[in-house]
């Protein structure tokens, strides 16, 4: 397997990881907005409804809400899709210790973090070379299913 496909086979499997990451932006946001939102200000009575400020009440405030609330439950729709195919792919696997390793790399992130190759190797219990043995047969093996998926759709 050249470089090339390799480096295809990652970007694929990382897109969970960025499923994630989006997921967890989009919360964070909304935490910043519910903070700024209930932080005691003092009272500007242009701002109130029926005063003369430049229209930004409650109102306002529950739109951009309700928009961000949108957009984190797409992404959370998204991040379930994104993890659901890749552990389609993964307990597709022919070994154990391919899709555990891959588990671990691809899956089970700390935070938004992959697990570490030292970790790994703790936990599967082998030696670094071989996590890096196995994370590549199941790399050979997760291009050849794409491969093969991409010719069945060709065909179709």
């Amino acid at each position: 397997m050249t470089k090339s496909e390799s480096q295809e086979v990652k970007e694929w499997l990382w897109g969970y990881r960025e499923a994630v990451q989006d997921c967890r932006r989009l919360e964070d946001e909304y935490r910043q907005l519910v903070a700024g939102q209930e932080a005691p200000k003092a009272i500007e009575y242009g701002q109130m409804p029926g005063g003369h400020g430049d229209g930004e009440d409650l109102s306002h405030y529950m739109a951009i809400r309700e928009d961000l609330l949108g957009r984190i439950a797409r992404a959370k729709a998204r991040m379930a899709s994104a993890l659901s195919e890749r552990l389609d792919a993964i307990e597709e696997l022919p070994t154990f210790a391919q899709r555990d390793v891959a588990s671990m790399r691809y899956i089970q992130l700390k935070g938004c973090r992959p697990m570490g190759w030292d970790e790994i190797a703790r936990r599967a219990g082998y030696s670094q070379r071989r996590v890096f043995d196995v994370h590549g047969q199941a790399l050979e093996e997760l291009h050849r299913m794409m491969q093969a998926d991409k010719d069945s759709s060709k065909m179709q």
